[in-house]
């Protein structure tokens, strides 16, 4: 009787069920709301502009990756949470760092989708010359 190797959690998605297109696309968003995210931690009232836009850009990542509902639903609310800590005091040290975090692994781990399916990344993401083309 063979043994079956479970599939590593940290293991993304099959390079080819991705449109590389897509999460080039999505990932150059993600990469603006992140520099978003750190002129808004010293500009805290920029929060109000920039956390629908990185909620946003996590989501569509997360569902552009085919990552599971419930890993979806976790960057939808970290995404949310620098909101949030404008309300609540106890969130304001840790609440923009945290999502900050989260926009860090998640194009982290669009980088490497990118990567297994042989597009070249580069440090602001894919260059507009080498998106792939639209597929018919």
């Amino acid at each position: 009787v063979g043994s079956t190797t479970q599939p590593s959690s940290d293991k993304i998605t099959d390079a080819g069920n991705i449109n590389p297109r897509e999460l080039a696309f999505t990932q150059q968003f993600l990469i603006w709301a992140f520099i978003a995210s750190i002129i808004a931690l010293f500009y805290k009232p920029l929060f109000i502009l920039v956390t629908p836009f990185a909620v946003w850009c996590l989501y569509r990542t997360a569902v552009v990756l085919k990552l599971p509902a419930g890993w979806r639903l976790f960057y939808l609310f970290t995404g949310l949470i620098p909101a949030a800590s404008l309300l609540i005091p106890a969130l304001a040290s840790v609440g923009p760092v945290l999502s900050l975090l989260a926009l860090l692994r998640l194009n982290a781990r669009a980088t490497k989708a990118l990567k297994d399916a042989g597009v070249k990344v580069g440090l602001l993401g894919v260059k507009t010359n080498d998106i792939p083309p639209r597929s018919s």
